[in-house]
């Protein structure tokens, strides 16, 4: 282990004892370059003031470093294979289900959330879901929160849209609330149904009750025992029997279907149906 390996370890111990993010939890190559990046950025002579800076307690710096080390990256109908399947074959299963409940857990900036809920709309299933979208990053909830887009990412939603197999009168302009000089966002029924807070899956406790759990690409940071941690008891807990878990690509979760009752959907793509 070198100087660099080491001192970054004691960076997370510190945030550990401090704040109780335990990011130790996480491969470490990936969260050295978040530390190496945050030092340039804030103007850092080295991971040792860093350090020295975390233990004599800059809670301003603390902060902004447990907010650099968490993943912001998302976009609307990512993986869009994804978002069809949930339209196509998740949604009429619950078409007749009252207090639909969705959790994206990782939500980011919430796109994925507003992707989930725009879909739901167009299955008329809107006023009975509720869209719960958590995430470590409060920088990022709050965006979430807003629902507030810059326009360029219209483009980008109008795109993901297109790419779907929806019906021939579905209208992504139904779902726009309202489009200003440099930003856009959704129809009041969607922000209504979309709530959203910080939550550690590493730590905090299961919700219950939810019939979708949206985890894609969290569990891919996390050891393998601690993947299976996190699955049975924040994740499993938190499902109906009968309910739908939604991994990313990186995350297959099929070693472990007959451990914990779940069933792939379809070769090849990591949605997973729950048999308690």
């Amino acid at each position: 282990m070198d100087k660099d390996e080491l001192l970054c370890e004691l960076i997370l111990h510190v945030i550990k004892r401090q704040c109780q993010h335990d990011f130790t939890l996480y491969a470490l190559p990936v969260l050295q370059k978040r530390i190496q990046r945050f030092i340039e950025t804030q103007g850092l002579a080295s991971h040792e003031t860093l350090l020295l800076a975390l233990i004599k307690g800059d809670k301003k710096l603390e902060y902004d470093l447990v907010q650099a080390l968490t993943v912001h990256y998302t976009h609307f109908f990512r993986n869009k294979e994804y978002f069809q399947l949930f339209y196509s074959e998740i949604l009429p299963h619950f078409a007749h289900t009252a207090n639909f409940r969705l959790w994206s857990i990782g939500c980011s900036s919430g796109e994925e959330v507003y992707s989930y809920a725009m879909l739901i709309a167009l299955r008329n299933q809107l006023a009975e879901a509720a869209l719960i979208g958590t995430d470590l990053n409060a920088n990022q909830i709050d965006i979430a929160s807003a629902g507030v887009y810059p326009l360029n990412k219209l483009e980008e939603l109008e795109s993901g849209f297109k790419s779907l197999a929806l019906p021939a009168n579905s209208s992504l302009l139904s779902l726009i609330d309202s489009q200003q000089k440099s930003t856009f966002t959704f129809c009041e029924a969607i922000r209504q149904s979309c709530h959203f807070s910080t939550h550690d899956m590493t730590r905090d406790a299961s919700l219950g009750a939810v019939h979708v759990i949206s985890c894609r690409n969290t569990l891919m940071y996390f050891s393998e025992e601690k993947q299976q941690e996190v699955i049975n008891q924040l994740i499993l807990p938190s499902l109906v029997p009968g309910g739908y878990v939604i991994t990313g690509e990186a995350e297959n979760l099929e070693p472990w279907s007959d451990t914990f009752n779940l069933k792939r959907l379809h070769n090849g793509i990591n949605i997973y149906h729950y048999h308690a």
